[in-house]
């Protein structure tokens, strides 16, 4: 679980939960910024008193330009959350759709910056994610708990001096579209997933693959680094086959990717589908220490291990 420190906390008891997120990012990293345009379907929860409000988690740093299909009522900027009130008739399903604005962050949670630097001394911009427990709210407005599994559909859009770089995020890219001034990514709608293990990664990577249990596994790094992923990626097969073998149960993605980011919180991050670890998992197996290379090991054995334990099956809550 993540040390970092994230937004006070109550749990939401509304009487319609998400279902299903469909979020479309409009991504700049020349002036860290982003446009956010998002659809929410609801569902009624059975059992709960008939209610029109509704509450979600939001940032306090959003600019909310437009809703539809609810009234904003009201918003707690300490406990990051707006009060909803549904529009319309109500029936077994309701979408709400909101358009915003933010700025990527400085601190290491949500969406936030990680820059790089290559071995000539230039300086490369890169966005990256990190969620747990509670801070998926900081890209996009959702039921921000472990409990709250919705599907998850991402499409983020680039301007097109920016059509090299890489989008990552938990759902293999289906489509990619150049549109004039525009290049758009299309991932797989990835189901059932709790807010904390979304992700989203854009930048100027490479990477090296293989295959395991019939899926692409591939290790991206940044530019100029990713002769330095073989170990890693070996380990990644590795433990992604022993783990299927162990649990009797099939890894339900399409692919599994591992991130090496430039800045992360933490050692890793199980997010489903596209693990995200600290530089250091970039170690060379012909001059590293055993130590070193056993760390390596058993952090990515830990990460590749929550596919099941921790995201197939997980908690309800944070505290016991």
């Amino acid at each position: 679980m993540s040390s970092v420190t994230s937004a006070p906390t109550v749990k939401l008891l509304n009487p319609f939960v998400p279902k299903a997120y469909d979020l479309r990012l409009h991504v700049d990293l020349a002036d860290w910024s982003y446009r956010g345009e998002e659809t929410v379907v609801l569902r009624r929860v059975e059992g709960t008193q008939a209610s029109r409000t509704v509450r979600l988690h939001y940032s306090p740093t959003m600019a909310i330009h437009e809703v539809v299909g609810a009234t904003i009522l009201s918003r707690d900027e300490d406990a990051g959350t707006l009060q909803l009130c549904l529009d319309g008739e109500l029936g077994d399903t309701h979408t709400v759709a909101f358009n915003y604005s933010n700025g990527i962050r400085e601190d290491m949670r949500g969406f936030y910056r990680a820059c790089f630097k290559t071995s000539d001394g230039v300086e490369h911009r890169m966005a990256a994610t990190h969620f747990e427990p509670t801070s998926a709210r900081c890209l996009y407005i959702c039921q921000d708990e472990p409990a709250a599994r919705a599907d998850f559909t991402l499409h983020v859009s680039l301007p097109r001096c920016m059509e090299s770089y890489t989008v990552l995020s938990n759902g293999a890219l289906c489509a990619r579209e150049q549109k004039g001034d525009t290049v758009t990514h299309e991932f797989e709608t990835v189901p059932a997933i709790p807010p904390y293990l979304t992700s989203c990664f854009v930048g100027e990577l490479e990477h090296l693959g293989t295959t395991a249990c019939g899926i692409p596994v591939k290790v991206y790094t940044a530019l100029g680094r990713s002769q330095e992923a073989a170990f890693a990626l070996k380990t990644t097969a590795f433990a992604l086959e022993h783990f299927e073998k162990f649990f009797g149960c099939k890894y339900p993605l399409s692919k599994l990717d591992v991130v090496a980011v430039p800045d992360f919180p933490i050692g890793g991050m199980e997010n489903w589908g596209c693990i995200a670890c600290v530089e250091s998992i970039l170690a060379d197996e012909r001059t590293s220490s055993v130590s070193a290379l056993k760390r390596v090991a058993e952090l990515l054995c830990h990460e590749v291990s929550h596919n099941w334990f921790g995201n197939l099956v997980a908690v309800s809550w944070w505290e016991g």
